[in-house]
């Protein structure tokens, strides 16, 4: 019943204002981030393909929305282990969202967190080191207690563990889901981004 009621309100607005309107952008770009989360990436990379068009023919190709739509189309080129279609969306986003938007914004750090990840999987440790801190620098200033600042600090306790730095990774993953316990509170448990860290963690864990 929920998911037809989201399309039909996106049919309403689609009626209303036209196909090519940003407000059928924004419920495109709703309906994309939920089949993300329902792992159904084809779908939502689709949609998401869609809002951009919609969004560059109103907003132009600079706007910060572009920038923040690419993250997301990087984000499931990474989700799929396409590093190369992810560096292509990824590189510049971070610069292009400081363009236009304060340099502390919540974007601005999400971009971030995700061009490290980016760089970290295509061997560049250094580089994704210094993005990641830079990430969790904003989210430790401006939202101490969200989960975007978990997920950072998991990043960068996965980017320790692949540099090699055993200790230091289990402190900082320890530190990670603290404060996934602190953003999340009771859904923690099972939730989508502690599972995923949990998997980071095994992945870069020393032999016993």
């Amino acid at each position: 019943l929920h998911r037809v009621d989201r399309r039909q309100r996106q049919m309403c607005i689609r009626d209303r204002h036209g196909p090519e309107h940003p407000a059928v952008g924004m419920a495109l770009a709703n309906r994309a981030s939920l089949l993300n989360e329902l792992n159904r990436s084809d779908e939502a990379r689709a949609s998401y393909v869609r809002v951009r068009q919609i969004f560059v023919a109103r907003l132009g190709e600079e706007h910060a929305n572009i920038a923040a739509l690419d993250m997301n189309l990087g984000n499931l080129e990474l989700g799929e282990g396409n590093l190369a279609a992810a560096r292509e969306r990824l590189t510049d986003v971070p610069d292009r969202l400081q363009a236009k938007l304060p340099a502390e914004h919540p974007w601005v750090a999400q971009s971030l967190t995700s061009r490290g990840r980016m760089w970290v999987e295509t061997g560049d440790l250094d580089a994704g080191q210094a993005d990641i801190e830079q990430a969790i620098r904003i989210f430790e200033k401006t939202s101490p207690e969200s989960a975007d600042l978990a997920i950072a600090q998991c990043r960068r306790a996965w980017t320790l563990g692949k540099q090699g730095n055993a200790v230091q990774a289990r402190r900082a993953f320890e530190q990670a889901f603290k404060q996934f316990d602190l953003s999340l509170k009771q859904d923690a448990q099972g939730h989508p981004e502690v599972t995923n860290c949990r998997a980071l963690q095994a992945e870069v864990a020393s032999p016993p």
